[in-house]
């Protein structure tokens, strides 16, 4: 019981760095109809940053926070002027084309990655990357704690923010093509999901229970969790 609580823990953590994430690309595909198939490589560019600042200048993860976000809203900003803008004032141009535009920059913002860092692993290691806290026979891993807040802090800042902004804003995540209610189940779903299989199947079949519950979704419930959030 204690292994099963243990993963489970684990599993709820990692989930709810996953909604987060989630919600990024939930707000992206619902305010502009877009399927921002970058948003990934997005983040690899944050992570390559992060791990940067702290390499060259011992600057803490948390603390190059302040670094990233700003960094990664400007090449957003960029990008999206530059490249997605021009195809969305073309009335010609079909949806599926804004998507493939995102497909071609995360595969070049993969490349250049590539180019200068080599595709080795790469990590990060502070001095209290291994540090834990323990609640019963529980562990629970200080930094995706950590984590784990700074994911909630940003969810509760965002729901006030919609809130706080016209309803039509709202509306259109709300009921439109995103659901952020979906994202927060989603990415807590794909967390216990993983967790539980490098449990009880094995490490190395971690990302394949991701994939395998991926397909169920787009074969038995294709609008995905927005139906059961009912959002």
């Amino acid at each position: 019981m204690d292994v099963f609580i243990q993963t489970l823990v684990a599993g709820i953590l990692i989930g709810g760095i996953y909604s987060l994430i989630g919600i990024g690309m939930t707000l992206i595909m619902g305010v502009m109809g877009i399927i921002n198939l970058a948003h990934g490589q997005l983040m690899m560019v944050a992570m390559y940053i992060t791990f940067v600042l702290h390499h060259a200048f011992e600057i803490d993860p948390y603390i190059s926070l302040f670094v990233t976000m700003p960094s990664l809203f400007l090449l957003g900003v960029v990008l999206q002027k530059l490249f997605l803008n021009p195809l969305m004032k073309v009335e010609s141009i079909l949806p599926e084309n804004q998507v493939l535009m995102t497909v071609g920059i995360g595969i070049v913002l993969t490349e250049i990655a590539r180019f200068i860092f080599t595709s080795d692993y790469k990590t990060v290691e502070t001095s209290y990357s291994s540090a834990a806290f323990f609640i019963g026979d529980i562990s629970f891993n200080q930094p995706m704690c950590f984590a784990f807040i700074i994911a909630v802090v940003f969810t509760a800042l965002l729901f006030w923010f919609l809130l706080k902004t016209l309803k039509a804003f709202v509306i259109t995540i709300l009921g439109g093509l995103g659901s952020t209610v979906g994202a927060i189940v989603g990415g807590l779903v794909l967390g216990i999901a993983e967790s539980m299989g490098a449990t009880y199947i094995g490490m190395g079949y971690k990302e394949m229970v991701g994939f395998v519950i991926f397909v169920l979704v787009l074969v038995f419930l294709p609008g995905g969790l927005k139906r059961l959030t009912k959002v």
